[in-house]
């Protein structure tokens, strides 16, 4: 083995140190990106814990080093939205259970002096309302500051329909504060 073969050549014969690097060098970016889909953080770990266990499956299929990081993103956000889509179903039966609730928190204005945690929690809670593909295109770009090339290789759509999903998500989601505050 050679000090030019990337971490990933390294994993692949047999340096369990390699790996090591790779979740170093990719876990805090990913941390964020699930959080930003999720909203949790502790789900997030739990999310970025499967995408590195799936690595460890399949690393044989990423075909050389300069496409891990793409994987990685791609098969974090296609483990979030599994995870989305089986809590949706736990949380419609909750939601049944605390309309009147929410009803309620709804409907109080936000004022001027939200602190910053609520607001924050305020614009994630209209997020679930955007499709899967907005939020994560949205994440990508604000939050991770990937561009319009790299998002496109993270979730497989083209370049313009990485701007369409960004551009409307934020338009759905400035509709929503909207309706929110009005």
């Amino acid at each position: 083995m050679t000090d030019t073969m990337s971490s990933l050549e390294r994993f692949l014969e047999g340096d369990a140190g390699a790996f090591d690097e790779i979740v170093e060098n990719h876990q805090r970016g990913l941390l964020r990106f699930a959080t930003g889909l999720l909203g949790s953080h502790d789900a997030a770990q739990d999310i970025v814990q499967e995408t590195f266990i799936r690595l460890l499956n399949a690393a044989a299929t990423v075909q050389d080093d300069s496409k891990l990081q793409s994987w990685l993103y791609r098969t974090c956000r296609n483990v979030s939205i599994d995870y989305i889509r089986k809590e949706k179903s736990v949380e419609r039966l909750e939601q049944e259970a605390t309309a009147e609730r929410r009803v309620h928190a709804e409907t109080e204005p936000v004022s001027g002096a939200v602190e910053k945690k609520d607001l924050i929690r305020f614009v994630r809670d209209r997020m679930d309302k955007l499709t899967p593909k907005e939020c994560a295109c949205i994440v990508l770009k604000l939050v991770e500051g990937k561009s319009y090339k790299e998002i496109s290789a993270i979730t497989g759509l083209t370049t313009s329909n990485v701007g369409f999903q960004i551009h409307n998500g934020l338009k759905r989601l400035s509709a929503f504060v909207a309706g929110s505050l009005s």
